[in-house]
């Protein structure tokens, strides 16, 4: 995606808040895929996470957020300016999901919260959404296992670790997938994002 002058003036004001507020570590990013599509999967802890990712690596990711953020035109008008798009998390949504896999299939990331809501304690996993999975295998692209985590208070680090792409199984139209194979895939997922903390308090 040709980066566009708002996109570099929010990712600029970003930038600037956690350099501030939230100072950021993080972990090989170096592993970020680097071209085509691809799906960056992560678990959640908060509204910010979107950025924490995104801030500090080259390519602008294509975030699924719930519709609720883009109440407010202010925020709207950053997230957007950021790369993110709408989801109706309460029911299916067609036009969300004809925008993710058409962004994957044109080359760009896409960032998704398998978890679909916040995961506050960042402890344990939460159930787990099948998209993510079903994104990955009709759209043919990696997913990019990414972990989040630290003391989100003001002045206190977070952590960012990205860990190495990889591809799921190719589905076989003889016999296809079914809803259980996708969970499956989905928690297989998880665990990848989960697996990269080293400490969830985040003091290491």
């Amino acid at each position: 995606m040709k980066k566009k002058w708002y996109m570099e003036f929010y990712r600029g004001i970003v930038t600037c808040f956690f350099a501030l507020f939230m100072p950021l570590k993080v972990y090989d990013k170096e592993k970020l895929i680097k071209e085509g599509g691809g799906i960056i999967a992560s678990n959640h802890r908060s509204m910010l996470d979107m950025f924490m990712i995104g801030v500090r690596i080259p390519r602008y990711p294509h975030w699924m957020a719930k519709k609720e953020l883009f109440k407010n035109k202010i925020f709207a008008k950053i997230i957007t300016g950021c790369g993110a798009f709408p989801v109706d998390r309460g029911n299916a949504d067609v036009g969300a999901t004809k925008t993710a896999i058409g962004l994957l299939k044109s080359g760009e990331l896409v960032g998704i919260f398998p978890e679909g809501t916040r995961n506050k304690d960042g402890k344990q996993k939460l159930k787990v959404h099948v998209g993510v999975a079903k994104f990955a295998i009709e759209a043919g692209v990696p997913v990019q296992p990414v972990a989040v985590w630290g003391k989100y208070r003001i002045f206190s680090r977070v952590y960012v670790r990205f860990g190495d792409p990889f591809y799921l199984p190719e589905n076989d139209p003889e016999k296809p997938y079914t809803k259980a194979d996708y969970i499956k895939f989905a928690n297989e997922i998880m665990d990848k994002c989960y697996s990269l903390m080293e400490d969830n308090s985040g003091n290491n």
